[in-house]
C-alpha cells in the first residue's frame, strides 16, 4: 500500500512510503512520515480524508503540536475533531486542498509506472516510488517555474507548438503574441 505526504501550497510530495496493507496502515505511516521530517519542516495542520478520524492519529498529531485537519467521520459516531478546529477557515481550506494528492497518485499510476508493482517486496517498490516521487516533484516544479520572455517572435515554430498545445482559451496558455520560454534549473492512498 502507498503512502504520501504533500504540502498544500504547490502540491509538491513531501515523503511517500509503501507498506503492507492492514486496517492501520495509512495513520501509521502517516505519523511516522512526519517524524521523519526535519523538526523545521514540521508542519502547523495535517489534512486527511476520514479514515484519519481516530481517536489514535488525532491525538498523535496534537501531541507533536500539529492541528489536525482531517475530514470529520460523524456516519454513526462522534468524531474525534471537534468544532475548535473545524470553525476556522484554514480547515475549510485544507479541505479543499487535500485534494491535489490525487493527482499525485494519478500521475504515478499514469506516467510514473506505478499502477503496477514491477519488483518483489514493499523495499524494492519503496525504492521505486522515491524515484516517481521525485520524478513528480520535478516535472510540477517546471510548471510552478514563472514564465520569462524570450526574443523570438510569434512566428517562430516552438511558439506555435505552445499555443497549439495549450489552446487560445486555456488559462495557462500565451497570454500574449509573444513566445514565451520556462527557464528554470531548478495521507493517502491510491485504493
Amino acid at each position: 500500500m502507498g503512502h504520501a505526504l504533500m504540502e498544500n501550497r504547490n502540491g509538491l510530495c513531501v515523503d511517500i512510503a509503501v507498506s503492507q496493507a492492514s486496517g492501520t496502515a495509512e495513520r501509521e505511516e502517516a505519523l511516522k512520515m512526519l517524524d521523519r521530517l526535519r523538526p523545521r519542516m514540521l508542519p502547523k495542520t495535517v489534512g486527511g480524508d476520514k479514515g484519519f478520524d481516530t481517536f489514535d492519529f488525532v491525538e498523535g498529531l496534537r501531541s507533536r503540536g500539529i492541528t489536525p485537519h482531517v475530514a470529520q467521520n460523524v456516519s454513526g459516531r462522534r468524531s474525534n475533531v471537534d468544532g475548535r478546529t473545524t470553525q476556522h477557515d484554514g480547515y475549510r481550506l485544507s479541505q479543499r486542498a487535500r485534494k491535489k494528492i490525487e493527482e499525485i497518485w494519478g500521475w504515478m499510476k499514469t506516467i510514473g509506472g506505478l499502477r503496477k508493482t514491477r519488483y518483489r517486496g514493499s523495499e524494492r517498490t519503496g525504492f521505486y516510488a522515491y524515484f516517481a516521487a521525485a520524478t513528480y516533484n520535478l516535472v510540477r516544479m517546471l510548471k510552478l517555474a514563472p514564465m520569462e520572455r524570450c526574443n523570438r517572435g510569434p512566428e517562430s515554430a516552438r511558439c506555435r507548438l505552445r499555443i497549439a498545445q495549450h489552446g487560445p482559451g486555456n488559462p495557462t496558455s500565451l497570454q500574449s503574441d509573444r513566445c514565451t520560454t520556462r527557464h528554470t534549473i531548478s495521507f493517502s492512498s491510491p485504493c
